[in-house]
């Protein structure tokens, strides 16, 4: 089975920018008019677009 050796990295990273996002902008949101739509792959989860406000 392959495992990626900075997959770990690449979540903590991710979770500590998210953490201070927030944190920096604590009313950020998501906006209600625009849906969330994953990318269409099967390798890499992640949404084609994020509209926020605050």
């Amino acid at each position: 089975m392959h495992t990626c050796p900075g997959s770990q990295l690449a979540r903590e990273q991710l979770r500590l920018s998210l953490e201070q996002l927030t944190t920096r902008f604590p009313t950020l949101r998501l906006t209600d008019d625009h849906p969330v739509t994953m990318r269409p792959t099967l390798i890499h989860r992640s949404p084609e677009n994020l509209h926020v406000t605050w």
